[in-house]
C-alpha cells in the first residue's frame, strides 16, 4: 500500500471559487486538466514524452474514479476542487518541487492554503500516479469532505480511513490488492481505535471489512452517505472519540455496528510480525504484547491458572499464551487427552469483552474450549485478545480490568463393546461434552466417522485415531490462515463384526452372551436349557421349545434372580457402589467386561491409595498387545488379563477362571424381542 499523506480542504458556504485559465497546460479530459505549479508553462513535459504520456494517463484514471463514485451516489460535483472559470473543468496541479523545497510532502497531498482545495502531485510521481489508480481516487475524495485543514488534528482520523478505504477500493478494481489486503502501517489494536499513530489511515481496511459484510456495491457505497462526508460540520469541537458515534449507528451500518464487527475485525488480523519501527510499536498492530506461559504439570489432574489484563474502550489486550506440558513418561498417548477452557472473568463490565483466539471470535462471547494432546502438546494456546467494545458508543476511552481463566482437565474416550458393520457405535466421551470443542476429529481406516461415532464399511477390523489441531493458525507473515499443525492419538485397533455385537462371559461350561441388537443376554448351559434377561421381561427355552410365563410369574422369577446370593456376589465388582442386580441381569457379559476394564480397574485402584501396575502377557486366544494385572477385591487377589483395546480377557475369581470374548455367536431370540 503507498504512504499518502494528505490534508483535507476547507468547505466553504457554495460553490468553490474558479481560478482564471494559466496560458498553459500539460494535458486535459472530460472533466479535468492539469497544469504546471510553477512558473515553466507545462513543467518541462512538451520535451518529455514520458512526462506527458503518465500525465495522460493519470487523467484517465481520475477520469474513471470520477465516473465510478459517480455511480456509486458520491456528490461528485459538490467537489471543492479548484475549477477554471472557462468551462468549470477541475484543475489539477503537477508540483515540480520536492518536499524539502516546500513541495508536496507524500506521493499527493491536497492543499489547502487558498480559498479551495488545490490537489498537487509531484513531479517525480507522476508515474506512480498513473499506475496506481487508488492514489488520486483518495485524494479527490478528500475535495468531497467538509473538514477545515486539520492537520495534526486527531479528528482527521475518520477522513483519512474514509479517503484511503474508497481509494483501495478502487485500486483493487485494476488489480492492486484483492480485498481486505494487509495494511502493515498506523494500526494499534491496543489503542483506543480513534487515538491513531497517525491520522487514520490504518482504520481504512475496518471500513472496509464493514462494507464487504453489509454487500456494500465496492464495499464503499455506504461511505457516500453525508455523515460519512460531513465530519466537521456535525463534529465540530467534537473529541476524536465522539466520532465513534458514526460506526455505532445502525442507519449508517446496516446494523453492524462497532460492537458486533471489531472482534470479527481483531480476529481477521491475526499477526504478531515484529514492527520496522520498535520505537513507535514492537508490532505493526501492537505497542506490545504480554506473553505468559501455561504450565501444566500433569495430564491425569486438573490444573488451573489466572492472568490479569486490562483492555481500554475500543481496543484490545492482547496475550500470547505459551504452553509447557508434563506427562508420564510411560502414559499412552490416549491417556493424555485434556480438555482447556480459556474464560474472561471479572471484567468491569463484563459484557463489554470479548475473546478472540487467533482467527477465530469465540464460540461463547467469553470462553473458548480446546482439546489438547498432552503427549504431542503445541507450543502455545494461541494469541488471545480480550477485545473491549461497548454495547453504545460511549465517551472516552477507560480501562476495562479483567482476569483471563485457563483451565484444564483431564479428560478420555472409551471405545464401544463392539463395533459392526454397516452400523454406527459410538465412543463414549469421559469427562467432556463432545461440543465443547471443535478442534479434534475421529478418523477409521475402514468406513467414516460422525463426531464420536464410528461405521465400519465392512468386517475385520478398524483403525481409529483421534486427531487434535493446534489453535495456532497465524502465519509467521501475512493475516490468512495456515493449515494447523495435527497431533495423532491412536486409540486402538477393533475387530468389527459381519452381523451382530456381542459380548460372552464364560464359567465353566455356562455361558452368558450378550447382545447389542435388542440388548437382551443368553444365559445357556450344557442341558440345552437357556434363559433370556431382558430389561423388565425374561423367558426361557428348553428342548422342547419355548415355554410360556405369565406375566406375574416373570417378575417373581427376576426378583428371585436377582435376590439370590449367586447374583449379589457378582456384583460386588470393582466401583460397586452402583451396582444393581436387577439391572445387571440383561447386560452382564458387557456389565461385567466394563467394570473389569483396564480403565475401571485402574480408578478403583487409585481411588484406594494404590498404584496399579500391569506387564505385558501372552494372549489367552492367541494375538498381541495383551496385559496383565492383579486387582484386590477384599482379601482375594484377581488376575485379570487384558487385550489391546484395554478390555479384558481373562479373570480369576478364588481359582474360577472367567473368561471374556467379543464378536458374534448364534444365539436364539425370544418371540416378540
Amino acid at each position: 500500500m503507498l504512504v499518502m499523506l494528505s490534508v483535507v480542504p476547507a468547505r466553504g458556504e457554495g460553490a468553490p471559487e474558479a481560478v482564471a485559465d494559466a496560458p498553459n497546460y500539460i494535458a486535459e479530459s472530460e472533466h479535468f486538466r492539469l497544469y504546471c505549479n510553477a512558473g515553466d508553462h507545462d513543467c518541462g513535459a512538451s520535451n518529455d514524452p514520458a512526462l506527458a504520456q503518465h500525465s495522460r494517463e493519470m487523467l484517465d484514471n481520475m477520469e474513471a474514479a470520477y465516473a465510478w463514485l459517480d455511480d456509486l451516489g458520491f456528490p461528485v460535483e459538490e467537489s471543492h476542487l479548484e475549477r477554471a472559470r472557462s468551462d468549470r473543468k477541475f484543475r489539477l496541479r503537477l508540483d515540480p518541487n520536492s518536499a524539502a523545497n516546500g513541495g508536496c510532502v507524500g506521493d499527493a497531498c491536497t492543499d489547502v492554503s487558498g480559498a479551495d482545495s488545490k490537489l498537487l502531485i509531484p513531479k517525480s510521481n507522476v508515474a506512480m500516479a498513473a499506475n496506481d489508480p487508488s492514489l488520486l481516487a483518495h485524494e479527490f475524495v478528500h475535495t468531497l469532505q467538509r473538514a477545515v485543514d486539520v492537520r495534526g488534528s486527531d479528528r482527521f482520523w475518520m477522513d483519512e480511513a474514509t479517503a484511503t478505504a474508497i481509494g483501495t477500493s478502487f485500486g483493487t478494481k485494476y488489480g492492486y490488492g484483492v480485498d481486505l489486503y494487509e495494511p502493515k502501517y498506523y494500526m494499534s489494536f491496543d489503542r483506543p481505535f480513534y487515538d491513531v499513530v497517525s491520522d487514520g489511515y490504518g482504520n481504512w481496511a475496518y471500513l472496509l471489512g464493514v462494507g464487504q459484510n453489509l454487500g456494500s456495491r465496492d464495499m464503499v457505497a455506504y461511505l457516500s452517505k453525508p455523515q460519512f462526508l460531513n465530519i466537521e460540520e456535525d463534529f465540530h469541537g467534537a473529541s476524536p472519540s465522539a466520532l465513534m458515534d458514526l460506526l455505532y449507528d445502525k442507519d449508517l451500518v446496516g446494523g453492524l455496528t462497532f460492537d458486533q464487527e471489531s472482534p470479527k475485525f481483531v480476529a481477521k488480523m491475526n499477526n504478531i510480525e515484529p514492527s520496522n519501527d520498535p520505537g513507535d510499536s514492537a508490532y505493526h498492530y501492537y505497542t506490545d504484547i504480554e506473553d505468559h506461559t501455561v504450565s501444566i504439570p500433569a495430564t491425569d489432574a486438573s490444573h488451573e491458572e489466572r492472568f490479569d489484563g486490562s483492555a481500554l474502550t475500543y481496543a484490545v489486550a492482547p496475550m500470547r499464551l505459551k504452553l509447557d506440558v508434563t506427562a508420564k513418561p510411560d502414559a499412552e498417548p490416549r491417556d493424555t487427552l485434556m480438555m482447556v477452557d480459556l474464560e474472561v472473568t471479572d471484567g468491569s463490565p463484563r459484557d463489554d469483552l470479548t475473546l478472540v483466539i487467533e482467527h477465530k471470535q469465540a464460540d461463547k462471547p467469553l470462553q473458548e474450549t480446546l482439546m489438547l494432546d498432552g503427549s504431542n502438546p503445541p507450543d502455545e494456546l494461541g494469541f488471545v485478545r480480550v477485545v473491549n467494545v461497548p454495547s453504545a458508543a460511549q465517551g472516552d476511552a477507560s480501562p476495562n480490568r479483567f482476569e483471563l481463566e485457563v483451565r484444564a482437565r483431564p479428560i478420555g474416550l472409551d471405545p464401544p463393546g463392539c463395533l459392526r458393520a454397516g452400523e454406527p457405535a459410538g465412543f463414549a466421551a469421559r469427562g467432556f461434552d463432545p461440543e465443547e470443542a471443535d478442534n479434534w476429529r475421529l478418523e477409521a481406516d475402514n468406513g467414516t466417522t460422525d463426531g464420536l461415532s464410528v461405521t465400519p464399511a465392512h468386517s475385520g477390523e478398524v483403525n481409529v485415531s483421534l486427531e487434535v489441531d493446534s489453535p495456532v493458525t497465524r502465519g509467521q507473515t501475512g493475516l490468512e490462515p495456515v493449515t494447523q499443525e495435527t497431533s495423532r492419538v491412536e486409540l486402538g485397533r477393533f475387530k468389527v463384526a459381519q452381523d451382530d455385537c456381542m459380548v460372552r462371559l464364560s464359567v465353566g461350561p455356562a455361558q452368558a452372551t450378550y447382545t447389542s441388537d435388542g440388548s437382551y443376554t443368553e444365559y445357556r448351559t450344557p442341558s440345552g436349557r437357556a434363559l433370556y434377561f431382558k430389561q423388565g421381561d425374561i423367558a426361557v427355552y428348553k428342548q422342547s421349545g419355548w415355554m410360556p410365563i405369565p406375566a406375574p410369574a416373570k417378575q417373581m422369577v427376576i426378583g428371585r434372580i436377582s435376590g439370590s446370593p449367586l447374583m449379589g456376589g457378582l456384583a460386588q465388582g470393582a466401583l460397586k457402589e452402583d451396582a444393581d442386580t436387577e439391572a445387571i441381569l440383561p447386560a452382564m457379559p458387557l456389565e461385567f467386561s466394563r467394570r473389569f476394564s483396564w480403565k475401571n480397574i485402574r480408578k478403583a485402584t487409585l481411588l484406594s491409595g494404590k498404584k496399579t501396575q500391569r506387564s505385558a502377557a501372552p494372549c489367552p486366544g492367541g494375538g498381541e498387545g495383551c496385559t496383565e494385572t492383579v486387582f484386590r477385591m477384599g482379601p482375594h487377589a484377581i488376575p485379570i488379563i487384558y487385550d489391546a483395546q484395554d478390555r479384558p480377557l481373562r479373570a480369576v475369581f478364588k481359582n474360577q477362571p472367567v473368561e471374556f470374548a467379543y464378536g458374534t455367536w448364534p444365539i436364539r431370540r425370544p418371540p416378540g424381542w
